[in-house]
């Protein structure tokens, strides 16, 4: 994958929660504005993920929409079993 170089106005204040948030993941503020950037645009083409970590990294998980927000859900699949840590979600 071929990478550009794009030039981003930021406030100073969100820049620096940024930078915070990058330093204490371990992270350059470059990798992180690039997986925000990444993960927005997933997001708007799929409004029905979220992110979160797990334990072989970052990771796509799906959500259902209540009366007035998201539910986060995590489905667990493996042979002969079938697992969501949500209670709100309904199977129809």
């Amino acid at each position: 994958m071929v990478s550009v170089n794009v030039s981003v106005r930021l406030d100073d204040r969100l820049a620096e929660r940024l930078r915070l948030r990058a330093r204490a993941a371990g992270e350059s503020l470059s990798d992180r504005l690039r997986r925000y950037a990444e993960e927005g645009a997933r997001r708007d083409e799929h409004p029905m993920i979220t992110f979160r970590d797990g334990p072989t990294g970052r990771r796509a998980v799906a959500c259902e929409k209540g009366s007035s927000h998201y539910y986060r859900t995590d489905y667990v699949v493996s042979p002969g079993a079938f697992a969501c840590s949500s209670p709100a979600l309904v199977v129809r």
